[in-house]
């Protein structure tokens, strides 16, 4: 009797717990939950504005054109578990469709060996990432950015248009049916790609990636391999990139050097959307898959619809946006929680601010001047590089060589850059980054020139709108960093893509209008013979940059939170308006500089920034400021701006193809961070 009373009493508790396991299982799995359905809501709108079921060939179709992105996904995913972020998803997918569609096909060998030395050279790309990363102990962000444009000019320098070819057995292995009508070829492989994830997800190899997304220092303190966790997460991840890289070549039967451009996006939505923490530690390989699923969705919705393609990019951003902010994790403390510490060690005589309110200054080492000492030796090798540049210049060219005119190019190509570093810089020096500054520049160039329409007259109002603009772009971008609380990657990556949809839908594709006269005048102009006025004023500019971030309040403030942001919350900084008032600069800079190379060009192009994200970093890395911030001197970033654009004007009047200024960019930027980094 007892026993079977004992035994109705367990009954409820069982079932509460298993209650309990399924409400958790479905609160850590949310994320591919909501993925599945979501693919599965877009999968029923599509055949309801087909007017019929999805057949097998359908789905079939859908799988195949998914399959690229969903092998790039899984290997973004295994990085972003670790803790890491790629950037050079796209580039490592590009190289190693190239290399294998031009070089490695012209050898006899079966399409198994050639599809495992795609993966071999996606692997051996995520080796360099993880070894920079991990052992270096450089900051993911800028390793994967350099890699990303070295890869690039690679890639173009192997295979400068689209060509090469596959072999058919390759295609037909990856692309045909494996069991006819029942189960399709990229099926095959999908899934092949989840159990090698899974197999090695339950080796310490995989615990020690959860391990280093989850809590890098206890991780180590309980003898966890943390740092051989996130090293092999990269080569894990380029081995999948380079599986991407074979099917996209198989399926176009040729390689495209372009193909992985547009693919950093769309990897990171899917990722999202699957539920892995952008924070790292948490995620699985499947969800991915069905977010790769979903992207694609999305995508033919919008063909199905009649929408243009140019749409898809911001619809993906805004996605990212969305699928990021449902999925971060809450904070362990509030500000709140923060200030009443703050106070409570101040009371205890631990905290010595001159004030605990906004306008609170306190003594930093080495903003006192102008040019402090200790930032010297971080300012003064960007200056030995250009002049080192202009050295081999004039050796170069001969007696050809004169040095006004070398003079006037240089200021004058290097005004637009000098400008956007500003920007750039006191974000980096804040401990964030900004890569929504090409669209940015392209967007406000383009409006200004829409604005303007040939008119000196029209130059009263456009220069203040379009410095609005830049600054509504700014702010949005510091509420989505500091209020929002994203990661400044995926925070102005996703403002990127959506104003590159926002713009091409405002000018239809063709960008119209033109400069006003006296906008070029100002540029391509000469005063006192032969000076530009824009040389001149770039010297104004200089003087200002140098100014604000060593001789004001901001540039105090700027320090503190990038820095420590928390220490700087403590000691009464606004951190959260430091941070925004950083993207609102940068976003002014772009303004300016969009509407300057307009007056350049004479005209707006949908391409007219898409060649300064690189420079920007280079420039601040180049010039001693501390990527992960904290430390900054515009001087500096100025050097690193003569120095490249002393770099550009010297590779111009040599035959080497364009691409190489990528790769010398890349590996220039790789070069200045280990050399300039913070020893401690």
């Amino acid at each position: 009797m007892n026993n079977e009373m004992n035994l109705g009493n367990l009954s409820p508790v069982s079932a509460k717990q298993k209650s309990t396991h399924s409400l958790s299982w479905v609160k850590l799995n949310q994320g591919l939950i909501l993925s599945v359905v979501f693919f599965i809501f877009l999968l029923s709108i599509v055949s309801i504005v087909n007017g019929r079921m999805p057949s097998y060939f359908g789905m079939s179709m859908l799988i195949a054109s998914s399959a690229t992105l969903a092998l790039a996904a899984i290997g973004q995913s295994v990085i972003v578990i670790g803790g890491g972020l790629d950037l050079s998803v796209g580039a490592i997918v590009s190289f190693s469709q190239a290399v294998l569609a031009v070089y490695i096909t012209q050898f006899d060998l079966p399409p198994s060996l050639l599809i495992l030395i795609a993966i071999g050279i996606g692997m051996l790309a995520g080796c360099i990432n993880g070894f920079f990363v991990a052992a270096i102990g450089l900051q993911p962000i800028i390793v994967t950015l350099a890699t990303m444009f070295t890869l690039q000019g690679v890639t173009l320098l192997v295979l400068p248009q689209p060509g090469g070819m596959v072999p058919d057995d390759m295609v037909s292995m990856l692309l045909d049916d494996t069991i006819m009508d029942v189960i399709p070829g990229p099926v095959t492989i999908i899934v092949i790609a989840l159990l090698v994830w899974g197999i090695i997800k339950q080796t310490p190899l995989g615990t020690s990636i959860f391990a280093a997304g989850s809590d890098h220092q206890s991780a180590s303190l309980v003898g966890i391999k943390v740092k051989r966790g996130i090293w092999l997460s990269y080569v894990i991840g380029g081995g999948f990139y380079g599986a991407a890289g074979a099917f996209a070549a198989a399926q176009s039967g040729a390689a495209d050097p372009l193909i992985g451009a547009p693919m950093l996006v769309s990897t990171l939505t899917a990722v999202m959307l699957g539920g892995t923490l952008l924070s790292g530690g948490r995620g699985t390989a499947i969800g991915s898959v069905f977010g790769a699923l979903t992207v694609i969705s999305m995508v033919n919705l919008l063909l199905a619809f009649g929408a243009p393609d140019f749409l898809a990019s911001g619809i993906q951003a805004l996605v990212l946006l969305l699928a990021v902010i449902v999925n971060r994790p809450g904070a362990k403390k509030t500000e709140s929680e923060l200030r009443r510490f703050g106070l409570m060690l101040k009371n205890l005589g631990r905290v010595k601010s001159t004030a605990v309110n906004n306008t609170a200054t306190f003594a930093i080492p080495g903003v006192k001047t102008w040019l402090p000492k200790t930032d010297r030796k971080f300012i003064i090798p960007a200056w030995v590089g250009f002049i080192i540049l202009t050295g081999i210049a004039y050796a170069y060219y001969g007696e050809a060589f004169s040095f006004m005119r070398y003079a006037d190019r240089l200021l004058v190509l290097s005004a637009f850059l000098a400008i956007l570093v500003l920007g750039q810089g006191v974000v980096v020096m804040s401990g964030g980054f900004d890569l929504s500054v090409g669209w940015s520049v392209t967007t406000c160039g383009v409006i200004s020139a829409m604005i303007m329409q040939g008119s000196d007259l029209s130059l009263i109002w456009t220069i203040p709108i379009v410095l609005l603009i830049g600054a509504a772009i700014g702010l949005v971008n510091g509420l989505l960093v500091s209020v929002v609380r994203l990661s400044p990657i995926v925070a102005t990556l996703a403002i990127g893509g959506i104003l590159q949809s926002l713009i091409m839908f405002i000018s239809g594709g063709t960008p119209s209008g033109s400069a006003a006269p006296l906008l070029k005048w100002f540029i391509n102009g000469k005063v006192f013979g032969s000076i530009s006025p824009i040389s001149i004023a770039i010297f104004v500019f200089v003087i200002f940059g140098v100014v604000l971030l060593t001789c004001t309040p901001f540039s105090r403030r700027l320090i503190a939170t990038g820095t420590n942001a928390k220490a700087a919350f403590l000691c009464g900084v606004n951190v959260r308006s430091v941070t925004i008032m950083c993207y609102v600069i940068s976003g002014i800079c772009c303004a300016l500089a969009g509407m300057l190379l307009t007056g350049f060009l004479g005209r707006a192009s949908l391409t007219l920034g898409g060649n300064y994200l690189l420079p920007t970093v280079a420039a601040v890395a180049i010039g001693g400021t501390l990527i992960s911030g904290g430390r900054g001197h515009y001087l500096g970033m100025f050097g690193g701006v003569l120095a490249l654009t002393a770099l550009q004007i010297l590779l111009s009047g040599t035959s080497l193809p364009p691409a190489v200024r990528d790769i010398m960019l890349g590996l220039a930027v790789l070069f200045a961070v280990i050399s300039l980094r913070d020893k401690n």
